[in-house]
C-alpha cells in the first residue's frame, strides 16, 4: 500500500478506491436485486462518477500554476457533479 501511496499520492488513490467501490456496487446489482430486492445500480454509477470527478479535479489541480487555473479545476467538476446530481434526481421523480 505504501508502494502505490508513493507512485499515485493519497488522493488519487482515495478517489481510486471510491471508484472501485462504485464499480463494485454497480456490478453486484443482479445479486442484490435477486437476495434483498435492492437495486444499486444508480447508486453505484452516482458513486463512480463523483469518484471520476475528484480524480480529474485532483489531477488538474495538480497541474495547474496559478490560483485561476486552480478554481477552474475545482469549479468545472463541482458544476458538472451538480448536473449529474439533479440528472439522477430527476430520473427518480
Amino acid at each position: 500500500m505504501n508502494r502505490l501511496v508513493r507512485k499515485f499520492g493519497k488522493y488519487t488513490l482515495a478517489t481510486f478506491i471510491i471508484m472501485g467501490a462504485g464499480l463494485i456496487l454497480f456490478l453486484v446489482t443482479p445479486l442484490l436485486l435477486w437476495l434483498w430486492d435492492f437495486d444499486s445500480d444508480v447508486v453505484g454509477l452516482l458513486v463512480f462518477k463523483v469518484g471520476l470527478l475528484m480524480c480529474v479535479a485532483g489531477l488538474v489541480f495538480r497541474g495547474a500554476r496559478n490560483n485561476f487555473w486552480k478554481g477552474l479545476a475545482i469549479a468545472i467538476p463541482v458544476m458538472v457533479g451538480i448536473w449529474i446530481l439533479f440528472r439522477v434526481i430527476l430520473w427518480f421523480v
